[in-house]
């Protein structure tokens, strides 16, 4: 079965780069596209347990962002802060 998708962006491949690119996108009103053959994103820092941030009081930016996004009952479309 063929599959048509539209968008402004398509980033291939959802590691760091990609998906801060992909989060960028988003961010400034794009529809984007993220195609990534592995089973996660992170790339290889995530596949060799690297952290690049801990969730803690008054954390900020897109971690936390994406942390709030995935609570229970959260809006899955987060504003950017301002």
């Amino acid at each position: 079965m063929t599959r048509t998708l539209t968008a402004d962006v398509c980033v291939v491949e959802a590691g760091s780069g990609g998906f801060g690119a992909a989060c960028a996108a988003a961010r400034l009103g794009g529809s984007v596209i993220v195609l990534e053959a592995a089973t996660g994103v992170g790339g290889t820092s995530t596949w060799a347990g690297v952290k690049n941030w801990e969730p803690v009081a008054g954390g900020t930016g897109l971690c936390a962002e994406l942390l709030r996004a995935n609570e229970p009952g959260s809006q899955t479309d987060v504003p950017a802060e301002t």
